[in-house]
């Protein structure tokens, strides 16, 4: 999802934009297993539970909405660290540098 990588989601729009198939190619296909991960359970839950991880927000869910199981939780973790390790995904750091909002400030 585009708020867990939003900076390569715009980059990937950018260059759909200019025309630039091969770029926006390789930059997007290094996202489709967290794409598939984030999905692979009802939405929202997984979204809120990676963003939680990244102490971004609360993972809490109104019914009839369930929670991320832990197990996915953690397997989506794994996705995300990997991202960040190959320069895919900033961390959490970065992210906040960049203007995201902390956990204090979402709900």
């Amino acid at each position: 999802s585009a708020h867990v990588a939003t900076r390569r989601f715009a980059e990937v729009i950018a260059l759909l934009r200019a025309g630039a198939l091969d770029a926006a190619r390789t930059r997007w296909l290094p996202l489709l297993p967290l794409l598939e991960a984030l999905f692979a359970e009802p939405n929202p839950a997984p979204v809120k539970a990676l963003l939680a991880h990244q102490s971004l927000l609360q993972p809490t869910l109104r019914a009839p909405m369930t929670a991320c199981s832990p197990s996915h939780a953690a397997h989506l973790v794994r996705i995300l660290e990997g991202l960040r390790a190959e320069g895919v995904c900033p961390t959490r750091n970065s992210t906040i540098a960049h203007g995201m909002p902390s956990a204090g400030t979402l709900s």
